[in-house]
């Protein structure tokens, strides 16, 4: 049974009700009202334990649904890619020529409910998405969202400096800002979603990609919205914050007013103490997706190799086939992950024989 809203289940897993504390609540009945909410737990022997007519669920474990607080949607059909490659390479020959594509609505469309259905799949019920700087992809992202009923906060990515790449920035601060407003007052006009299921959130790339005047606009937004960006994720993003500000990365989102306490930082690889007081003084409960491994080293090749160890590393689904490794020699595996430069490598691994086409292709 896909759908129990408006029913009642009987089943057991566990869940935390409380910090640091473990409840494993067994052959309880639930019963959900017609928006999915839970509108009552029953334990056996109390009043009310009426298994009958119930979905029997007891012989499944139920767990909390999980919570993902860092997925960058338009990446979705990069998974596994130029693993080894430094995170500055792999955003400007990869991660934007593949966001620009999301111009194309119906190909947003097509990444994004893959994404989402694989989420849900797994068990990720609620999500903060980093999308593109594309108004309406990021629109449809939150559509397919409530449609599905994933909770998420959705984030248009906002990124005005003239270092960017042409192909993917924003004109200018007004067209950025403009472009963030309209998809606030898109998410927040939902029929429908009155539960606030799918909410807006304040997105800047991070600093190197944004000019002060958008850093302080988008400051001022997210006194309302809550913002999710990255933060000392590398040590060349902190080299250029210091010498473009003359504080760390952390200090200078706080002075542009977007360490919020309504808000998620990702990765936090190079904060120093100074930083984390600031975190600390921010308020508690802030979110914090934590990730000291750079991801150029946690994400997994597309041909089954781990690129750091030389083991093996799980398979990735990409859209529209399941990838089938079929390399044969390592060798031929990393010339692919440098960027198929051989003519071996292309023969190295078949089915991923498309991403050879150029810098942000797709399966």
């Amino acid at each position: 049974m896909s759908d129990l809203r408006g029913a009642g289940v009987l089943m057991s897993g566990f869940h935390t009700p409380d910090a640091g504390r473990v409840a494993d609540p067994d052959r309880v009945v639930i019963d959900f009202d017609r928006d999915g909410t839970i509108l009552s737990v029953t334990p056996p022997g109390a009043m009310g334990h009426d298994p009958a007519g119930k979905v029997d669920l007891s012989d499944c474990v139920a767990i909390p649904g999980l919570a993902d607080l860092h997925v960058q949607a338009p990446r979705y059909p990069q998974l596994g890619m130029a693993p080894d490659v430094p995170l500055e390479g792999r955003l400007f020959h990869h991660t934007f020529p593949l966001a620009a594509r999301d111009a194309d609505t119906e190909f947003a469309r097509k990444v994004y409910a893959a994404m989402i259905d694989d989420l849900l799949a797994a068990g990720t019920t609620a999500v903060v998405y980093f999308s593109t700087i594309h108004d309406a992809a990021t629109c449809i992202l939150g559509d397919l969202c409530l449609e599905k009923g994933q909770r998420a906060l959705v984030g248009r990515v906002a990124m005005d400096h003239p270092d960017n790449p042409p192909l993917y920035r924003d004109a200018d601060t007004a067209v950025a800002v403009a472009g963030t407003r309209a998809v606030i007052d898109h998410i927040r006009g939902y029929p429908g979603n009155a539960q606030g299921l799918v909410r807006p959130i304040i997105t800047p790339r991070f600093i190197p990609a944004c000019t002060d005047d958008l850093l302080a606009a988008l400051g001022r937004l997210a006194a309302e919205s809550g913002a999710a960006k990255h933060v000392a994720e590398s040590d060349r993003e902190n080299a250029h914050v210091r010498a473009r500000h003359g504080t760390s990365d952390a200090e200078t989102l706080d002075r542009f007013g977007l360490v919020t306490r309504h808000g998620v930082l990702a990765h936090g690889v190079f904060l120093g103490e100074r930083d984390l007081a600031i975190l600390r003084a921010r308020g508690r409960g802030r979110p914090f997706a934590r990730c000291r491994t750079p991801v150029s080293q946690a994400l997994p090749s597309p041909c089954g190799w781990s690129s750091r160890r030389g083991g093996g590393g799980p398979r990735v689904r990409h859209l529209g086939r399941a990838p089938k490794a079929r390399c044969g020699r390592r060798r031929a595996a990393r010339r692919w992950q440098r960027g198929c430069s051989t003519r071996a490598s292309r023969r190295g691994c078949r089915p991923w024989r498309a991403a050879c086409r150029g810098p942000g292709a797709m399966p």
